[in-house]
């Protein structure tokens, strides 16, 4: 599978269990790599609603100063 084939099971009307679902029908992957890909693919489906509703650079410093945070406890 590619980065390609997987940015097309991303809609703007799917929700994330639904973009899941459709995965598993039409790929199977060893545990560890279905664990990296779907991550990165959850990952990517968040940065595009957050680009669609205009909120991108807002969560992008939040998560910046999670990490931040999460780095000096």
């Amino acid at each position: 599978m590619t980065p390609s084939q997987l940015r097309q099971l991303i809609t703007s009307q799917a929700d994330f269990a639904t973009v899941v679902a459709q995965y598993h029908r039409l790929y199977a992957l060893p545990t560890a790599t279905e664990a990296v890909t779907l991550s990165a693919l959850h990952r990517y489906y968040l940065v595009k609603a957050d680009q669609r509703a205009g909120r991108a650079k807002a969560t992008a410093k939040l998560v910046t100063e999670l990490l931040k945070e999460t780095v000096d406890d």
